[in-house]
């Protein structure tokens, strides 16, 4: 049976996660949750797969449908963007009607949430697979490839037959993820992935699943209970990126990679005595890192950390129920730039932050010696504490406005540039392409429908 894994085209550079999209001009990752379902279809199934990746090939709708007619494929599988899930669809439906028998079945965090409203809304879509995807898309293959379409519910899965919506019932979570494959890297194109000014080949690496803190505003990755892959799995696929694919930089993206310090030094430790050599990110919490774990993760190649600071004031993190003291970041950011590892700021603007608030955190920015930050408007994703709060139109407006001040009075500073001209004049075309684009966002872009943005 063919299947095509299909990263849909967008009028701009996203990237589609399961939690959320983002706005990736100048970095982008390969769409990993479409690489397992690969290599499940490789491994376990023995059968044959082809991933399109629109964004990252920069390839259209016209294109698309040519390839599919191309391959013939049985199945489809996409992956819904929450803040691009109506575009998403419109594409869907479009290829549908070429492909009248071909079946399809998406995955993401919005239609996990609403799944029989999913399928109700959109005719197109055949099946929708809730939350962790493999296990799931497994049974679905078999049900499709053995012609064996019936009523009986699959756990973990809505799917449509004989005009009836049929829920399964939930599926627990992996456990043992040990047991996937790794996602199959064969699928794409390495060279057409990166981290912003870092070196390519690039990859993405996933090494546990779940984030147990209760942030108001946030998707976690499948849910609170943190399910975590081995040490030595991580290991192997580390080795297989390295010596198969040629990899030369990782971002692991864990919810909070330093949530547990044991497996950090552990996986660290590791990586020195197995002599790879790489560069690494990941993103970890303020009041989940230490002196001694970061000199180690500095040894074992860690060279940028990304950090949800969210806000100085007090107040404001404990109405996200961050879980601990705004003092704690400054000591935190010295112990990280002791290091020499590069630190990215996460900053939240808009919801109930006062302007005098937000100005305290671009100079709170400023001061933190950050080597990037990145600005998000508050948003009240739906299955968050936060959805309940209003989305007041005035509110609205001031955020989009509090983003690009805020972006503009970081970046465009003399002392920030004249700090960074090292690292830029080693990497002067993306630095140049890079700031091309954050002007032209601050001076001509209008409020995007994507209501998260990464500018780096």
């Amino acid at each position: 049976m063919n299947t095509c894994l299909l990263n849909i085209p967008y009028h701009t550079r996203i990237i589609r996660r399961y939690s959320c999209t983002y706005y990736a001009p100048n970095f982008l990752f390969p769409p990993l949750e479409l690489m397992y379902l690969g290599s499940i279809i490789k491994e376990w199934k023995k059968g044959d797969a082809v991933l399109i990746d629109a964004i990252a090939e920069r390839i259209n709708l016209n294109n698309i449908i040519k390839r599919i007619k191309e391959y013939q494929p049985n199945l489809l599988v996409f992956m819904a963007g929450l803040e691009s899930f109506y575009e998403d669809i419109r594409i869907i439906t479009t290829i549908k009607s070429y492909f009248a028998s071909l079946k399809t079945a998406c995955i993401g965090y919005l239609p996990s949430i609403f799944p029989r409203e999913t399928l109700e809304n959109n005719p197109a879509i055949d099946y929708v697979i809730m939350n962790e995807p493999e296990i799931s898309f497994s049974e679905i293959y078999d049900e499709i490839k053995n012609g064996n379409l019936s009523e009986a519910p699959i756990k973990g899965v809505a799917k449509r037959y004989n005009g009836k919506i049929i829920l399964g019932e939930e599926r627990p979570r992996i456990k043992d993820l040990d047991i996937l494959p790794f996602p199959d890297r064969s699928l794409i194109r390495q060279r057409l992935y990166n981290e912003f000014l870092l070196k390519k080949p690039f990859t993405v690496i996933q090494a546990s699943r779940g984030c147990p803190f209760e942030c108001t505003y946030c998707i976690r990755t499948y849910g609170r209970e943190v399910a975590f892959r081995s040490v030595s799995n991580i290991l192997s696929e580390i080795e297989e990126a390295i010596l198969k694919y040629k990899i030369e930089v990782i971002r692991f993206t864990d919810d909070t990679f330093t949530l547990d310090r044991a497996r950090v030094v552990e996986l660290c430790d590791s990586i020195l005595k197995r002599g790879f050599k790489f560069q690494w990110s990941a993103l970890s919490r303020i009041d989940k890192i230490d002196r001694e774990t970061l000199s180690l993760m500095k040894k074992a190649g860690c060279k940028r950390l990304y950090l949800g600071i969210e806000s100085g004031s007090q107040r404001i993190l404990d109405f996200y129920k961050k879980g601990y003291k705004a003092d704690v970041t400054r000591d935190k950011l010295k112990m990280i730039k002791e290091n020499n590892i590069e630190a990215v700021g996460f900053f939240m603007v808009g919801g109930i932050q006062t302007e005098a608030e937000f100005r305290q955190d671009i100079s709170l920015a400023k001061k933190l010696r950050l080597d990037y930050v990145i600005v998000e408007k508050v948003t009240p994703y739906p299955g968050t504490p936060l959805f309940s709060y209003t989305k007041d139109t005035g509110l609205q407006e001031r955020t989009s406005k509090w983003e690009k001040v805020f972006y503009r009075e970081f970046y465009l500073r003399p002392k920030y540039l004249l700090n960074k001209y090292k690292d830029f004049i080693f990497n002067i075309n993306g630095v140049l392409l890079a700031m091309s684009r954050l002007l032209g966002y601050l001076l001509f872009r209008q409020a995007s429908d994507l209501s998260r943005r990464e500018m780096i």
